[in-house]
């Protein structure tokens, strides 16, 4: 791949990540602090 699929690639996918990013809430990040075992085991 070039360089100019490179840069389409890698700036696609920081849209894509920051867009989900937004879609997180409070709730989200309270049920990983209360259950860190379901992270650490990749549920």
């Amino acid at each position: 791949m070039d360089n100019i699929s490179n840069a389409i690639l890698a700036i696609s996918l920081i849209i894509i990540m920051f867009g989900m990013g937004l879609s997180l809430e409070i709730k989200d990040f309270v049920r990983i602090f209360s259950k860190p075992k379901a992270i650490l085991i990749g549920r």
